[in-house]
């Protein structure tokens, strides 16, 4: 559980460091874009690498769930948390919610499916002046809308509470 998490985490900062990129413009995070089409090895070793490690880190999850609960079969008549979390005792949800979150976003910006942006665009139509994929103003319209940003928000807060546990 802690080695795939830890690669998780990894991913997760990398993918940040690239993502922050929007706040330098469009032509930094457009060449960022067009850098990581034009190594589809790269994309796509990492996308496989990163499917593996998500399995693994579910089958741990699982696996851990499994033994806690052998370990105790019935309940606490009074079950009081003592030295335990909310981070540790919401995992299972928070993973959860993450998991969807992770679906989404890639269905929202890797595959882009336009019913799941909720703004009524493609974005695989979207170009810049150097004729690359257009990445800032996809961003942008991505996150126009209220209700996506809002579970961007959730899914990086829920991120945070998965991770303070971790």
């Amino acid at each position: 559980m802690a080695v795939t998490g830890l690669g998780l985490f990894a991913f997760v900062i990398l993918h940040m460091l690239g993502n922050l990129q929007i706040f330098l413009g469009p032509e930094q995070i457009n060449a960022y874009g067009a850098f990581l089409q034009s190594k589809p090895e790269l994309v796509w070793s990492a996308r496989i690498g990163l499917l593996v490690i998500v399995i693994l880190h579910i089958w741990s999850a699982i696996s851990l769930s499994a033994e806690n609960r052998a370990a105790r079969p019935t309940k606490y008549a009074n079950a009081r948390p003592v030295g335990s979390s909310y981070a540790s005792r919401t995992m299972l949800m928070s993973g959860l919610i993450i998991f969807c979150f992770i679906v989404y976003h890639l269905l929202h910006f890797t595959v882009q499916v336009p019913a799941i942006n909720l703004t009524g665009q493609n974005f695989v139509q979207l170009e810049d002046q150097a004729h690359r994929h257009d990445v800032y103003r996809m961003m942008v319209i991505g996150f126009s809308n209220v209700w996506v940003s809002l579970f961007y928000i959730l899914g990086m807060v829920l991120l945070c509470l998965h991770l303070s546990h971790g």
